[in-house]
């Protein structure tokens, strides 16, 4: 490893599917200074290095932030014995976003499939469609909000990917239906009313956001475990500092430092033996 790059992590907030990791390791992978970028979409960490100490991160962010993405460039180091500092449980928008649009489609639904299906129904075509136009228009741009900023944002950088494809099949469903509903002649065929599609819009964009929730819900179980695995590291490393040993913080421990490990210790970091011989206890990664 090159001892003048440096490496850096950082959380990254914005990335909705599998394409964003190509994208943001795309945008940052292009500028000058950067390299060796990786993006893991579970924990939502890019790490990368840079050669130059006077490289401004903040242009890096910046750039991010005009695909739709928040590069947080925080670099906090934990002192000896302090459990690292936990990001903050931000609430699961996904989850209300879902039980928003939940409350709407379900009546959408039901109405759509019962006026299609029964002669009985009571209330004519026209005010059925009506009333699913009202139902439909807060799950598009309440809980549904979010496909449509980011499809405007990737319109705007000729991108495209999953949202934008919810984005153009929701919208274009609602706005026929919405103009079939409000101006019947411009779509009108023979006598009787257009179809409209209203209930097609709102499962689409339910089913997508309990897609999201779920996957929410799973990230968060998998960090949790994670975070479980790392607390079993050791905070701290034994070092030799002019040939007397010294306890110092794990994150201050540097290339070509000598570390003693004595008998039932952790091993901090990786390395080379110098000297002596032991056995380890590699039951925490195999088992």
């Amino acid at each position: 490893m090159n001892e003048n790059k440096i490496y850096h992590n950082f959380p990254i907030k914005g990335m909705t599917c599998a394409s964003c990791v190509a994208r943001v390791e795309k945008v940052l992978s292009k500028m000058e200074g950067i390299e060796n970028v990786k993006v893991n979409y579970a924990s939502e960490k890019v790490s990368f290095d840079t050669n130059n100490k006077n490289i401004d991160l903040k242009q890096a962010a910046d750039k991010l932030e005009k695909f739709g993405y928040q590069l947080e460039l925080t670099d906090v180091k934990i002192k000896p014995g302090e459990k690292p500092r936990e990001a903050k449980n931000e609430k699961n928008h996904f989850t209300n976003d879902f039980k928003i649009a939940l409350l709407f489609t379900i009546p959408i639904f039901l109405i759509s499939m019962i006026s299609n299906m029964s002669s009985s129904w009571p209330i004519s075509q026209d005010y059925t469609n009506k009333i699913l136009l009202i139902l439909t228009t807060p799950v598009l741009f309440i809980p549904g909000k979010n496909f449509f900023t980011i499809f405007w944002t990737n319109l705007k950088h000729f991108s495209f990917e999953m949202n934008s494809l919810v984005a153009i099949g929701t919208g274009a469903a609602f706005t026929y239906s919405a103009v079939a509903t409000l101006f019947p002649k411009l779509v009108q065929v023979g006598e009787s009313l257009p179809h409209v599609y209203f209930d097609t819009s709102a499962v689409i964009i339910t089913l997508f956001l309990m897609g999201k929730m779920l996957e929410e819900r799973a990230k968060r179980k998998t960090n949790s475990a994670l975070k479980k695995l790392l607390e079993l590291k050791p905070k701290t490393a034994t070092v030799i500092i002019d040939g007397k040993e010294q306890k110092i913080n794990l994150s201050d421990l540097e290339l070509k430092n000598h570390v003693v490990v004595k008998p039932g210790e952790k091993i901090p970091a990786d390395g080379k033996i110098i000297e002596g011989y032991s056995t380890v206890d590699e039951s925490m990664i195999t088992g």
